[in-house]
């Protein structure tokens, strides 16, 4: 038997209690155990609980089971004792990776320990601020504001810096801040990046390099063709939007987290001393740019697994039958020399030019003869 209920919840003078709590309000509407409620609704209150309260235009309930249609009107006052949290459970998500160490200082000092001694920190970015002159007393600031959600990302610098084929890459420079937090940040969130990356995936990863791509390669048996595949423009054309569903996806980031890398997403950047919202792409230069470029591709390096999955199902060569042939050739050649029996040395000369004969046709014959198809694949990052 299946119910499905519609019930409209109001006061007597139609005026909504929002002193009272949502748990309180639904423990006052729903009144009857096992029952489904749908409602069309004009607004919802929604309470810092987790629960959602749908004021209705019409109140009504309908039985499948004996086709009868019913009035109810609750009014604030019923007392209606329901346990909630079994009725109406929501699927609660078990945050994987935390920002509770963005509260703690040493975070930031260790942050700035990665980066103090790179040349490229000297660079000014959009604020004119270099690393020199950093303090405790700043990245204490730095922490507070973000513990209060009152920081936000300075737009990026632009610059563009010569390519080896002669063109111009774009290349862009966050403030001190802005990088010492993105560290931080990639501090918190690599750990878990590392479990769910591939293991041919070479590029923009602690302990690996293009070194260890070339070698992979090397290691690779019986290849007749390659494909080379280069994607142009990528820092600059990933989707924010499918960038933060991977992030919630795999990683579950919590909402500060969520929060801080939204407001990289969309700080924009400075060309030439304009202004540009920037609504693709992450800027390449960026302290996270490369993970989170990382993490964009894996759902792509998870579909060739299975590809490969699906071509080592099948077989990839036979025995060539002419190859065969001559190898029995050969070895009924060898049997006759090993006989017991009596033969003229121009017999024993003939067979044994038989043989080098045969085993001269056996190298230009292949030995197998190739059926299906195996994959192997590299993925990394040339600069």
């Amino acid at each position: 038997m299946t119910y499905k209920t519609f019930i409209k919840m109001e006061t007597k003078d139609r005026i909504r209690d929002f002193s009272m709590g949502t748990r309180d309000l639904l423990n006052q509407v729903i009144g009857i155990m096992g029952l489904e409620t749908m409602a069309h609704h004009k607004k919802i209150y929604s309470g810092g609980d987790g629960a959602t309260v749908v004021q209705l235009t019409e109140g009504l309930q309908k039985t499948n089971f004996n086709k009868k249609r019913t009035s109810i009107k609750i009014h604030s006052l019923s007392l209606l004792k329901t346990n909630v949290v079994n009725y109406c459970k929501r699927p609660t998500l078990t945050r994987n990776i935390s920002s509770k160490a963005l509260n703690n200082i040493e975070i930031y000092k260790e942050a700035y320990n990665i980066i103090k001694s790179k040349p490229g920190n000297m660079t000014p970015g959009s604020d004119n601020q270099t690393i020199d002159g950093m303090s405790i007393a700043k990245l204490e600031t730095l922490k507070e504001s973000v513990i209060s959600w009152k920081y936000n990302c300075k737009p990026t610098k632009r610059i563009f810096i010569p390519k080896s084929n002669g063109k111009l890459r774009p290349l862009g420079i966050p403030s001190i801040m802005d990088k010492i937090l993105q560290v931080a940040i990639k501090l918190i969130i690599e750990p878990e990046c590392e479990k769910i990356f591939n293991k041919n995936s070479f590029g923009f990863r602690p302990k690996r390099s293009v070194h260890h791509a070339l070698l992979e390669v090397r290691s690779m048996m019986g290849i007749t063709w390659m494909i080379e595949g280069d994607i142009k423009g990528y820092f600059d054309n990933i989707d924010h939007q499918i960038m933060a569903q991977i992030l919630q996806e795999r990683l579950n980031l919590d909402r500060t987290l969520m929060a801080l890398i939204w407001k990289f997403f969309r700080a924009g950047y400075i060309e030439e001393g304009e202004f540009k919202h920037s609504i693709l792409g992450v800027p390449q230069g960026g302290i996270l740019s490369p993970i989170l470029s990382n993490l964009y591709l894996t759902q792509f390096d998870e579909y060739i697994d299975e590809l490969k999955k699906e071509y080592d199902k099948l077989p990839i060569s036979i025995r060539n039958p002419e190859y065969r042939k001559v190898e029995w050739t050969i070895g009924n050649l060898k049997n006759k020399l090993i006989r017991p029996k009596k033969r003229t040395e121009e017999e024993i000369n003939s067979i044994k030019e038989q043989i080098v004969k045969n085993n001269i046709l056996l190298r230009t014959i292949p030995s197998a003869i190739r059926t299906g198809t195996k994959i192997h694949y590299v993925r990394y990052a040339d600069d």
